[in-house]
């Protein structure tokens, strides 16, 4: 088909706008009230202008899909703000710790019990001196517990960052 008309007074039905936009006639109706869609002021039978309509339609799409991004980056940065704040409040209730903190607190655990550990022998050889099998397997035992024992003495406040202390101190 040539188009031999200039393309501002081209014209089109309603059906055939909304089949090429793949809505429904009632959808291009509400555009038309809307301000988008324009009917061609000539035609009697409600025919609408197919260039205007179109940039129209077009232009105001550009500018709800910039909102849409603008508003969903604003939704993506309000559920990170709400995400960081709930982490937060778990830290401070100690329901929540920090990795390199609890890293930090075994480490020294480990450190300690491998101290006391390698105390044991030096401690108690002189008592050991003498005895049988049996009483030495007792003492070692008896030893190992109680230092294991010493070490397992667990203190929430160790695995609470500094942050979070001062915290809740300035808050009392």
């Amino acid at each position: 088909m040539k188009i031999k008309d200039e393309l501002e007074t081209l014209t089109t039905t309603q059906a055939i706008l909304a089949r090429a936009l793949g809505m429904t006639v009632p959808r291009i109706n509400a555009m038309i009230k809307e301000g988008i869609v324009k009917r061609d002021p000539a035609d009697a039978h409600g025919g609408v202008l197919i260039f205007e309509s179109l940039r129209n339609y077009f232009s105001k799409n550009a500018v709800n899909e910039g909102d849409a991004d603008f508003n969903k980056e604003r939704a993506m940065h309000e559920r990170a703000k709400r995400k960081l704040a709930e982490l937060k409040l778990q830290k401070a209730l100690g329901n929540v710790y920090d990795a390199k903190l609890v890293e930090r607190v075994i480490i020294e655990d480990l450190v300690k019990l491998r101290t006391r550990l390698l105390t044991i022998p030096s401690k108690i050889a002189p008592t050991l001196e003498g005895k049988s099998k049996g009483e030495i397997d007792l003492f070692l035992t008896r030893e190992i517990e109680e230092t294991l024992s010493e070490l397992s003495q667990y203190d929430p406040a160790m695995y609470m960052s500094e942050d979070v202390e001062n915290d809740e101190s300035e808050s009392v």
